[in-house]
């Protein structure tokens, strides 16, 4: 008898960044739950590897690059501890990272992963909740959006800009899309 495979662990994660360029610009707060019960998590504060910023980024969380950089822990440390949290996550050895734009998220964990640590323990391959939505719902990119999902997937929490607390509404997004996808 042939057994199936147990499923995946899905993980949602939420970075906080001073730019979009990982490698030029630093990740300064990491938040992760995961999706099937989000009182487990991990959240960090790293201080930054680099000075260098883009002003919308800082601004989009109200914070001035002094005072990211008096923040956080070594990023070596927070992503060694990070990657111990993923692999003795219950449930199974299969970890996805679930990120609501998972390009932008993706790219600068990978990255800190691969620098910092050696291996990423999500392997190569994210699962983007924007798209994910797209294909449940039929609906256009621009829909999309925080500000303009559709309400059978809308969030109750508001979005914050905290690692953790968007982590744990990106959760509820993918649980209410899978949801939708299942009832089909």
């Amino acid at each position: 008898m042939i057994q199936k495979p147990k499923s995946p662990v899905f993980i949602s994660v939420d970075v906080e960044t001073t730019g979009s360029q990982a490698g030029l610009h630093s990740m300064y707060q990491i938040g992760a739950c995961l999706v099937s019960d989000v009182i487990r998590t991990f959240t960090a504060r790293l201080v930054p590897i680099s000075r260098h910023y883009e002003m919308a980024a800082l601004t989009a969380v109200g914070m001035r690059l002094d005072e990211v950089m008096e923040l956080g822990e070594p990023a070596s440390v927070v992503m060694r501890r990070f990657h111990d949290w993923v692999r003795h996550t219950p449930g199974g050895p299969d970890k996805v990272f679930v990120g609501f734009n998972a390009a932008f998220d993706w790219k600068f964990v990978d990255w800190y992963f691969l620098h910092y640590v050696g291996e990423n323990p999500f392997g190569f391959a994210p699962l983007d909740i924007k798209a994910l939505v797209m294909g449940a719902l039929g609906c256009d990119w621009f829909d999309t959006k925080m500000s303009r999902l559709p309400p059978e997937v809308r969030p109750d929490r508001p979005l914050t800009h905290d690692g953790l607390d968007d982590a744990v509404q990106q959760a509820e997004i993918f649980r209410k899309t899978l949801e939708l996808i299942r009832q089909d």
